[in-house]
């Protein structure tokens, strides 16, 4: 019992970096897990970005041929 509570009282394994933080395998999943939410929220950000600029190029392309059209009817009268 007193090894196991040295162990969970003692110093953290890992690398230490100047003594200011202990880098262990917790602290690198965190990281990779946090780097790999980042990219896929930019990645749907980005998708829907496309995705509305189609859309507004397709409303433009609606309207010049509306203008079209209508510039064509009235010059047939």
């Amino acid at each position: 019992m007193s090894t196991f509570l040295h162990r969970v009282r003692g110093p953290t394994i890992g690398y230490s970096c100047l003594d200011l933080f202990v880098i262990t395998n917790a602290s690198i999943s965190n990281t990779i897990a946090a780097v790999a939410s980042y990219f896929l929220i930019v990645a749907d950000f980005s998708r829907s970005t496309a995705a509305a600029n189609a859309a507004e190029k397709k409303m433009e392309a609606a309207k010049a041929a509306l203008n079209a059209s209508l510039a064509n009817s009235g010059t047939a009268q």
